[in-house]
């Protein structure tokens, strides 16, 4: 802006936004008068001002400056005063690049002095820094003496994510400057907070904790070939070929806050033989699912999953002793969306999920026809693994380690049935269960750098918020006719403090 040489006034009230380019010529001796908010290039840009006149900022002003603390030249906003500068009122720092480095940037100079300096600096909790002046009076400078990216009060992942910045800044922030930046104009706590919320690779950690379940539901599926008669029928195994469909919709705590829902469907088939006419039984089955699993915030991921395995069955009377050795393979693709220092970043990935699972049952009879009790008991042990992956999108992308870890649980339970005989030959078998699952891991977790880390530092690990023991609760029926068709159909419910899972499955069976 050149006004000329004339008796100029230029006045930004309050409220108002001035950036001023390049150059702001007003006439010597001319003032330019600011109430409201100065930008020399407007936000994200470093731009220095020629300002022919007088510089004169009031109480109310907002000295709006960029620092690119990674920049060897153009470092930073500056406003060339000719004249002289009066200055009050607040300064906002906006970095365009962090570094760990201690700086100090003159944003005014003057050729005539400066009169008064009363700035201050806009409260932030990550920037330690003092505003003085130097050069004989001449120029205003400010030094930036601390960044602290861990600052206290967050809480959660939010705080591990931030400690793990603190060390690679530390460290010299190699690849970080961006990303460093973005988190220092969260410019609060409660910013700071939901901004590493963000960075947490949340669906990934859901992902995994769904598929675990998927994994051993699956298992659960290659247990049963009911029979309809015949002694201690409840608990015998019979030859039989079967097909299942499985629904899913489940709750849970999501790293990040808020509750994440999984919605996902299987479909299963397999078969079971006799061997010898024994009491020995084996079988095999493959399966096909898809799951969706949605976060609070709009992160979310998809895909499918392939399972297969062998069982083995010993019913000697009332007794039944069962083995089950189940796989699945399946990638998911995932979408999250990262909000730091005001800049949504749609940061994408893709992570291989798989898990080799062995289930041992073993269950007893007491009873007749008109009711029974069941009790059994379930040991699980279930090797998940992820593959390592990097996410594209942007600065907040990450990183994320390969991942292997076994679980194993304990699920004892109490069946409870009737079983009703009509004169066609067909029987219809009701049965109630509740029973409790008891993991030995209650989350499993993934650690993680961010994607542009050059500083080799050791990275985070992000947990769901699972309780360790879940609660379990099913009922259902299965109908057998005189043709050796039987279809079975169930409810599941699986909770804690932290989930909620409802299952439903209808089994089509024909028996030999």
């Amino acid at each position: 802006m050149v006004l000329g040489p004339w008796a100029n006034d230029f006045n930004n009230y309050e409220g108002s936004l001035l950036e001023t380019g390049s150059i702001l010529d007003l006439g010597t001796g001319n003032t330019v008068s600011v109430a409201g908010t100065l930008s020399p290039g407007g936000t994200g840009t470093v731009m220095t001002t020629a300002l022919t006149g007088n510089l004169e900022t009031s109480s109310t002003s907002t000295l709006l400056l960029d620092l690119d603390m990674g920049a060897a030249v153009d470092t930073n906003d500056l406003i060339e005063v000719s004249g002289m500068a009066s200055l009050e009122g607040a300064v906002t720092l906006n970095f365009v690049t962090a570094s760990a480095t201690p700086q100090s940037y003159v944003f005014v100079s003057t050729g005539e002095g400066v009169s008064l300096q009363n700035l201050s600096i806009t409260e932030n909790p990550f920037v330690t820094a003092s505003i003085e002046t130097v050069n004989d009076g001449g120029d205003v400078q400010v030094t930036i003496t601390g960044l602290n990216f861990a600052p206290e009060g967050l809480t959660g992942t939010a705080g591990t994510i931030a400690d793990y910045l603190q060390r690679a800044m530390a460290a010299g922030g190699e690849g970080l400057g961006e990303i460093g930046a973005l988190v220092l104009n969260s410019g609060s706590l409660e910013g700071a907070q939901s901004a590493y919320d963000d960075l947490a690779p949340t669906p990934y950690v859901d992902a995994l904790d769904s598929g675990f379940l998927e994994a051993l539901s699956f298992s659960d599926t290659m247990m049963s070939c009911s029979v309809p008669s015949g002694l201690y029928a409840e608990v015998a195994e019979g030859a039989c070929d079967w097909t299942k469909l499985t629904y899913s919709h489940l709750t849970q705590d999501s790293a990040a806050g808020g509750e994440a829902t999984t919605v996902s469907t299987m479909y299963s088939t397999g078969m079971q033989r006799a061997l010898n006419g024994s009491d020995w039984r084996v079988g095999g089955g493959i399966g096909l699912s898809n799951s969706r699993t949605t976060n609070p915030n709009g992160d979310g991921s998809h895909g499918m999953k392939f399972h297969g395995g062998a069982s083995l069955k010993y019913a000697p009377g009332p007794f039944a002793f069962s083995a089950a050795l189940t796989g699945s393979w399946g990638d998911l693709s995932t979408t999250r969306f990262a909000t730091v220092g005001g800049a949504t970043q749609t940061l994408t990935g893709s992570i291989n999920v798989s898990s080799v699972n062995l289930k041992l049952r073993g269950s007893y009879v007491i009873g007749d026809d008109s009711f029974f009790l069941k009790p059994r008991v379930d040991l699980d042990t279930t090797l998940v693994r992820s593959d390592a992956f990097t996410e594209t999108g942007g600065s907040a992308a990450l990183s994320v380690d390969a991942s292997e870890e076994v679980v194993f649980s304990l699920s004892p339970a109490l069946e409870v049935g009737t079983t009703r005989r009509d004169a066609d030959g067909s029987v219809l078998r009701a049965f109630a269960r509740i029973g409790t699952t008891i993991y030995s891991e209650s989350d499993l977790p993934l650690t993680a750098t961010l994607a542009s880390d050059g500083t080799g530092v050791s990275g985070f690990s992000t947990t769901g918020a699972g309780d360790g023991q879940v609660w379990n609760l099913a009922a259902g029926f299965t109908a057998f006719n005189v043709g050796g068709w039987s279809a079975e159909a169930q409810y599941n419910l699986n909770f804690d403090s932290s989930s909620q899972e409802h299952v439903a499955s209808l089994k089509m069976r024909k028996t030999f």
